[in-house]
């Protein structure tokens, strides 16, 4: 089952994020840019990726899509949180979802 990256845009104001970036980075991984998970079924392959390069690149994507007016704080969390994080690359063969929001 994979997830729906969503960030909590609403919690902090452009000047939080600085000062969260500058001085709590680590909060950046857990407060701002978080995941929640919807029912969704895929069927396919995955395969880690061990390489930065590739993981900031995914990073970078999944952000702009779901994030795009933090894409300056993107990188100086993957940097902080990158030993806590995995990044795979999932090439879809089938997949079905359901979502119910309130």
């Amino acid at each position: 089952m994979f997830g729906v990256c969503r960030a909590h845009t609403s919690l902090y104001s452009a000047e939080e994020l600085k000062q969260i970036a500058l001085y709590e980075p680590k909060k950046l991984g857990s407060h701002v840019f978080t995941t929640e998970y919807e029912s969704t079924i895929a069927y396919g392959k995955i395969f880690a990726l061990h390489d930065e390069e590739a993981q900031n690149k995914a990073m970078a994507l999944l952000c702009q899509k779901y994030m795009p007016d933090k894409m300056k704080f993107v990188q100086k969390s993957v940097d902080t949180e990158r030993k806590h994080f995995n990044a795979y690359e999932i090439i879809l063969e089938q997949y079905s979802a359901k979502a119910k929001t309130l």
